[in-house]
């Protein structure tokens, strides 16, 4: 019998609770042991009901310790005194501390983990509704920074994972789980696993769920207590269904797993890796390509939960696989890949205004183009991002065109060819200004998007958007999805129709959601002479998560602002 957690009940009657290992059949089982002792007050002999328990449960209480017996029978007297559980824990601490102070010499106090839980009554409870409340404690202090380890199987990555961070950062507490609920699924080489886990003060769960983390009492305890998960790791998800496997079965899972530990993780600062094999995560750079259909669409799953994706990495760690189709054997993880997410949520409109990188880019522009710049309205070199007020133009005279050539070649280099085809100006083909009358007017904003390589001006305005190694503009977020809706209305007045105004409208609801807005047919009924109109609308964030859920929520607003807002139109 090998003891797991030693618990105190305070109501309706007082009792000691041991869990344990039952060797015999390999099966985890539970003790009530009653305190018989009518009296709880000052004088009470916490050491005299040690000593009853013992006598009357020796055959249970011969491998614990009586000072962790007498550490929770401390607690337990505290709680029954109308004290609240936090306090009672922190006096039981102090006074521990106190007798390994005077039995310092004679007996070196053994340093293990052990978890200690309370039931309540109502008025007594501390952290939530729930009555059972469960703290996991260790002699020395709980540590702040957790690493949270999902869906372990056999727990051998945690074995390997533990050799790893213990030697680069031992302070942070380790906390491996699976969702186990028959205890018969334990088979030898787990078994062996765990016990050296918490030999090396790593905390084991053995019942938590991937899909609700926040709603498990220990971890919503510790989130209460304002513990920070640096890392959730959770390494080759799969579904129950041993048998269908389905790929709508296995999203779902993602899905509600973003949704659980978004309510465990700080925003930029908790990293999220999932592992999947090759072909299953459904992104670009999947080292065995299918169809985006036949994926689990795992980046567009993580937006459910406010997560981005920021890196990809080959799937690297010396471990025995197990659990193909919940079952013991082995699966291959040649090709599989590791996704980091962060928690990104959009709370407002991120690409309002310019940001400090092209407000740097344009301030230093003179020092290159020491020509005149002024601005110009109406700029005709962005789609969607009309308005132009605030970025600066350069206006070049005829008299000083081989100047503003040599300087391009200065900005861009060899790599770009700057070249002039009647009235329009182009690098690599790229149309970066026009001639007007004797003049040529080139928007800096263009300019910047080539300089930076990218194609969409919403990253010259996040908030979010760094300089990256290659000085490539970048936020953070790989492969964004894409959403696209479709709009269609009758034109009923020709003459108040305005298809600038339906623009302008769409960009007011969208917002730096805006990729893009293409007219997509243009129809004539025949029998009553009207025409109809659909446009396509597509909807990305650049920066932040964005859920298909809330790309729907934004698409019906904004078709009722079409509807209200428009005339001369009808809705279809």
């Amino acid at each position: 019998m090998d003891p797991l957690s030693l618990s105190a009940c305070a109501s309706p009657t007082k009792a000691l609770i041991l869990r344990y290992f039952d060797k015999s059949n390999g099966k985890r089982r539970k003790r009530v042991m009653p305190i018989r002792e009518e009296r709880w007050d000052s004088n009470t002999d916490l050491s005299h009901i040690c000593e009853n328990l013992y006598f009357r449960h020796s055959k249970y209480l011969k491998d614990v310790e009586k000072q962790q017996v007498i550490h929770v029978l401390t607690v337990l007297k505290s709680v029954v005194d109308g004290n609240k559980v936090e306090k009672s824990v922190e006096t039981a601490k102090s006074v521990q501390s106190s007798d390994s102070d005077k039995s310092k010499g004679e007996n070196q106090k053994k340093k293990e983990t052990r978890k200690v839980s309370f039931k309540e009554t109502p008025e007594q409870k501390l952290l939530s509704d729930d009555f059972e409340i469960e703290f996991m404690m260790t002699t020395s202090s709980f540590e702040r920074n957790v690493v949270l380890l999902l869906g372990e199987g056999n727990f051998s990555f945690a074995v390997s994972y533990l050799n790893h961070i213990r030697a680069n950062d031992p302070h942070t507490t380790i906390i491996a789980s699976d969702f186990k609920t028959d205890a018969n699924e334990i088979d030898t080489t787990t078994q062996m696993n765990i016990e050296y886990l918490k030999s090396q003060k790593v905390h084991v769960i053995l019942d938590l769920d991937a899909r609700s983390l926040h709603e498990h009492q220990i971890i919503r305890t510790l989130t209460q207590r304002n513990y920070i998960f640096l890392k959730v790791i959770f390494n080759f998800p799969q579904t129950n269904d041993s048998k269908k496997m389905k790929i709508g079965s296995n999203r779902k899972l993602l899905r509600e797993f973003f949704e659980s530990v978004s309510n465990i993780c700080e925003e930029e600062r908790s990293e999220v890796y999932v592992s999947l094999c090759a072909g299953q995560g459904g992104t670009p750079v999947d080292t065995k390509i299918r169809k985006f259909g036949d994926s689990w669409q795992i980046v567009n799953m993580a937006t459910f939960g406010g997560f981005i994706l920021k890196q990809v990495e080959p799937f690297q760690c010396d471990y025995l696989s197990s659990g193909f189709r919940r079952t013991a054997k082995h699966f291959n993880t040649d090709g599989a890949l590791t996704y980091l997410f962060v928690k990104r949520e959009k709370k407002v409109n991120t690409c309002q205004i310019w940001n400090k990188i092209f407000i740097d880019f344009q301030s230093n522009f003179k020092d290159v183009f020491p020509l005149s710049t002024q601005r110009v309205e109406n700029c005709q070199f962005d789609n969607f991002y009309n308005n132009c007020s605030d970025c600066q133009h350069l206006v070049v005279s005829n008299t000083k065109e081989l100047q503003l050539f040599e300087r391009l070649h200065v900005l861009f280099g060899k790599k770009f060819k700057v070249t002039q085809s009647e009235n329009n100006l182009r690098v690599n083909n790229l149309h970066i200004g026009t001639r007007w009358d004797s003049t040529f007017i080139i928007c800096v904003k263009t300019i910047a998007k080539i300089f930076f390589g990218v194609n969409d001006c919403r990253l010259l305005r996040s908030v979010y958007t760094y300089v990256d190694n290659e000085n490539v503009l970048n936020t953070g977020s790989l492969f964004p999805p894409i959403y696209t809706h479709d709009v269609s209305f009758w034109i009923i007045d020709a003459h108040k129709w305005n298809e600038n105004a339906l623009i302008d409208t769409v960009r007011e609801v969208l917002q730096s959601i805006l990729k893009q807005i293409e007219l997509l047919e243009t129809f004539t009924d025949i029998n009553t002479g009207r025409t109809s109109k659909c446009y396509r609308i597509s909807h990305q964030s650049v920066d932040c998560a964005l859920s298909k859920d809330d790309s729907n929520q934004i698409q019906l607003k904004l078709r009722n602002h079409i509807s209200r807002n428009l005339e001369g139109i009808l809705i279809r």
